[in-house]
Formats: C-alpha cells, sequence, structure tokens
C-alpha cells in the first residue's frame, strides 16, 4: 500500500495524456490492493497503513469502461483472458488431486464450481469496495482504542453501522446475491466471498455484545439490545457457514476461495461460536444443538485443512483444547464424533509445537 502511495495511484488523475483506460487500470489497481490492505488488517487486527482521508482516486472510475471493437471490455495485452484464466486455475486444481468431490448442501451447489475461473459481474467490485470501506469504518469507530465513551455511545455506533450493513445488504444487485442464478458464465466464488465478508463484517460489528456486559442499573432496554446484538452476532457465524457446503475436503474448501480466506472466515466464525458457548450460551439457551451443529461445521473445514497448512493446524489445535474445556460445563454436550487429533503440516517444526505448547500452559 505504502509503495502504490509513492507512485501516486491513490491520487486522481489529471494528466489528460493518460486515457480513460489506464486511468481505470490504476484506479482498479489502487483499489485492489486497497482491499487486500484492510483484509489483511482485520486477519492480523493490526492499523492499517493507508488512509481514506489521503485518497483522491474515484470508486466511480471502476465502472466506467471503454469497449474494444468486438464490444466487450478493453483488458491489457499482458493479461489473460478470462478463458486462459480459467484454464489455469483449473489446472492447478486438477494438479495430483485426483480425489472424488464429495461436498453437499450449502447455500451454493457444488455443481455451480463448473464455472470457477470464469468472469465475475462488473458490480462485484464497486460492491467489494464498500463494504471495504464500512469496514473501515468499523474499526475506526468501535476498535480504535483511543476514546473513553460510555456504553450508550458504543451501542449507538453499532445501531449506526448496523444500519448501514442492512442498507448495502437491501441495495445489493440480484445477480451477486447467494439466492440468484447470475450470469451463466459468471464465477460463483464471486458470490461466495462477497456474501461470507458480509457476514464477516457483521460478527465485528456485533462482537462488543458477546460477552458478560455489567452496567449498573442498565435499563430493560439496553439489556435488550445487548442480547440482540450477541445473538446477531452468533448467527452471522452460522449464516457465513450456512454458505459453505458440508463434508469438505482439501480439494474441494480450496476450490472455494484461496486458502487463506477460506482459514479466517472459518475460523472467525468458530471463535465466535465457542465464546457463545463458553458464556453458557446465555443468548442461546434453547438452540445450543444448533450452535453445536454449525462448531462441528467449522471444525470439519480446519480439520480437512491442517496437513498443508501450519496455520489451519495451529487454529484447530487451539479451538480443539477450547472446546474441550468448553464441553465439561455441559452434561449433553456431544462432541464425540469431532476428532481429537489431526494430520500434522510436513512444515510443522518442533519450535511451533513449543510455541503452541507454551500458549496452552
Amino acid at each position: 500500500g505504502i509503495n502504490a502511495e509513492y507512485g501516486g495511484l491513490h491520487l486522481r488523475v489529471t494528466d489528460s495524456s493518460i486515457d480513460q483506460h489506464d486511468r481505470e487500470r490504476r484506479a482498479r489497481t489502487w483499489y485492489s490492493l486497497y482491499s487486500l490492505e484492510v483484509f489483511i488488517s482485520e486477519i492480523t487486527g493490526r492499523p492499517k497503513s493507508i488512509f481514506l482521508s489521503d485518497v483522491t482516486v474515484s470508486i466511480s472510475a471502476l465502472r466506467q469502461t471503454r469497449p474494444d471493437v468486438d464490444g466487450k471490455p478493453m483488458r491489457s495485452k499482458s493479461m489473460p483472458s478470462s478463458t486462459e484464466s480459467r484454464k489455469i486455475w483449473l489446472e492447478f486444481l486438477n494438479t495430483d488431486r485426483d480425489i472424488p468431490q464429495g461436498m453437499t448442501g450449502g447455500s451454493m451447489p457444488w455443481k455451480s464450481f463448473a464455472l470457477v475461473g470464469q468472469s465475475s459481474p462488473p458490480s462485484h467490485f464497486p460492491q467489494r469496495l464498500y463494504l471495504c470501506h464500512l469496514s473501515d469504518k468499523i474499526a475506526s469507530r468501535l476498535y480504535s482504542g483511543t476514546i473513553d465513551e460510555s456504553w450508550s455511545d458504543v451501542q449507538r455506533k453499532i445501531g449506526d453501522l448496523q444500519t448501514e450493513l442492512r442498507d448495502w445488504e437491501d441495495s445489493l444487485p440480484e445477480d451477486l446475491t447467494i439466492q440468484s442464478k447470475g450470469p451463466a458464465d459468471s464465477d460463483p466464488r464471486v458470490k461466495i466471498e462477497l456474501n461470507m465478508y458480509y457476514h464477516s463484517l457483521q460478527m465485528i460489528v456485533h462482537r462488543p455484545c458477546l460477552c458478560e456486559v455489567v452496567i449498573e442499573n442498565e435499563s430493560d432496554r439496553s439489556q435488550e439490545f445487548n442480547r440482540s446484538c450477541a445473538r446477531a452476532c452468533v448467527h452471522a457465524a452460522m449464516s457465513m457457514l450456512a454458505i459453505m457446503p458440508d463434508n469438505p475436503s482439501s480439494h474441494e474448501a480450496y476450490q472455494l476461495l484461496p486458502w487463506w480466506a477460506v482459514l479466517h472466515y472459518v475460523a472467525q466464525a468458530a471463535a465466535v461460536l465457542l465464546l457463545e458457548l463458553s458464556l453458557d450460551s446465555q443468548h442461546f439457551e434453547k438452540e445450543v444443538s444448533e450452535v453445536v451443529k454449525y462448531l462441528r461445521k467449522a471444525m470439519a473445514y480446519l480439520w480437512c485443512m491442517t496437513e498443508g497448512s501450519p496455520s489451519a493446524y495451529r487454529a484447530w489445535r487451539i479451538f480443539r483444547r477450547v472446546l474441550t474445556e468448553v464441553s465439561r460445563h455441559y452434561d449433553d454436550l456431544n462432541i464425540a464424533d469431532i476428532p481429537e487429533e489431526a494430520p500434522v503440516p510436513e512444515r510443522w517444526t518442533e519450535e511451533d509445537e513449543a510455541v503452541l505448547r507454551d500458549t496452552f500452559s
């Protein structure tokens, strides 16, 4: 992001010698980097190095396309076509992976993944960027840690951000909703990632209420707001996992999204569900089985990724340890079908094991 700023990609182009296509390409490059920067900040919990107050290039530039002689969007000659890109992607997925496909269920039928590598709707990138901006706003308003505010101030901000998320969902183009069939040549991962990101932000917005809120003489209205937001946080975790197919294998899971995106989203949802269980399921007293059902699915995704990913293996070990501890507080929490061991990745070192054990001690 900093190098891109040195190159001036974040600034509006005023040089008349730069044509519209190059302006759009600069804007797309900049906002792709910005999107990645925001996502990395969400994963690591660290502040971003990009500030929107310094950015003058408009998102509207991304909506402007210049057709070529065939009426198709212009692209750089050095970039592969969507057909070439799909061929490269499928060759990678099929390399040394002669494994039968077994994933079923989920909001997105697995047969849709025959279209992996195809084009994405032009409305996708601007919609994705709107959520990035909203993530930026959530971080600065709720998690900056620089302002001493009352709980009622925090509730007000959560309410405002709730409204913005709801407005985004209500205005989402039909071809980007999970329920829509979308264009025949559209890559299904576009809808999956966009909707998973939406639920991810819902969890982040409502997370401050998923805890023991103890306020002397707190009003009934305030308590109900806290409970409603805590439930919304857990529902977002379950809704995210509901999008994903069941019975995952690593081969198939990696076709959903990049491995690090799958790991982040699944771990985020698992953390929220485990937190609710650790709070004695006070917001889901009559729905514990539903919480466990989706937690089981999250653990299945983590388990299938452990053999090829030290990060997934570390996450699975931590969550499995926490789940074991939490289950002791319940008389009938059935987790017998969740394995107690996972495949150890080749790159897992003795130092990694020592660090993890220190974490548990």
